[in-house]
């Protein structure tokens, strides 16, 4: 049986353990609170730029209602989603794929020198490719992506050029004409150099989507100095701001050194240069 001391001595037992779990329980209620909202920052060419407090779960539509419409000037193909666990997780990427470069059979050692060099003046950037648009439009499609706490998204303006990067005889950047296809641009960039790979080559969009194209259908007109397609093509057109790479050929590592030169590009939004001259 309990005496009234026992009772007593229970009752001061519970008073004290409550005391000693309070801070514990208010911890966890504002650990709760934080885990119930996410935080994005928006940035460029909007009206609206800051911080902005969505539920956890919410999408890239929800955040677009809040910054609707953008500012004259957007260039909505130039946006871009920095994630932070993203650029740690790429920052170790890089030194994998660094390591796969110098590991290729057939890659002479002062282009391995060169790529190596490059390396150390790359950093990682933790981007993800997106399309936005008017958000009532982007509701229900795979473009709606599920957005992160601490994601940054700039709405960018129109950049001034296009790049050709790559086995051209003059890589660099040329003016954006608008309408114009990439065969325009390769013919800014003069020619393709000997040793540039056959067949296709890539568009790496101001988005940061990567697309292959083949050059089957295009043609050198020695007459006129200047490529020009088939009856059968349909043009890709150029956007401001997009890549066109034309690959260097080496032989049978050309399709494996190739895929890690765009997979470096991915993670740094960097195209290496790897000529062999």
């Amino acid at each position: 049986m309990f005496t009234t001391k026992d009772y007593k001595l229970l009752i001061a037992v519970l008073i004290i353990f409550s005391f000693a779990c309070f801070p514990v329980l208010n911890a966890y209620k504002a650990y709760a609170g934080v885990k119930k909202d996410i935080y994005i920052k928006a940035e460029g060419f909007i009206s609206r730029p800051g911080t902005y407090k969505l539920k956890r779960g919410s999408r890239l539509s929800d955040l677009l209602e809040k910054i609707w419409p953008p500012n004259r000037g957007a260039y909505l193909k130039n946006t871009a989603l920095y994630r932070k666990q993203l650029k740690i997780d790429r920052k170790v990427e890089l030194i994998g794929l660094l390591r796969e470069i110098l590991s290729l059979k057939g890659l002479n050692r002062g282009v391995k020198s060169k790529i190596k060099r490059q390396f150390t003046k790359l950093r990682p950037l933790g981007r993800v490719v997106i399309h936005i648009k008017n958000p009532v439009l982007l509701l229900n499609t795979k473009g709606n992506i599920r957005l992160s706490n601490g994601d940054i998204i700039v709405i960018n303006g129109k950049p001034e050029g296009v790049f050709v990067e790559g086995a051209v005889k003059d890589p660099g950047k040329y003016a954006y004409n608008k309408g114009r296809t990439f065969n325009y641009y390769l013919n800014e960039a003069k020619e393709l150099q000997t040793n540039a790979v056959s067949g296709f080559l890539y568009i790496i969009r101001v988005s940061g989507k990567i697309q292959k194209i083949s050059t089957n259908f295009i043609v050198w007109n020695k007459r006129k100095k200047r490529w020009e397609f088939s009856l059968f093509e349909k043009p890709r057109i150029i956007n401001a701001g997009d890549i066109i790479f034309v690959p260097f050929n080496y032989g049978g590592i050309t399709a494996k050194l190739t895929k890690l030169i765009l997979a470096v590009y991915k993670r740094t939004g960097v195209v290496l240069n790897y000529f062999s001259g």
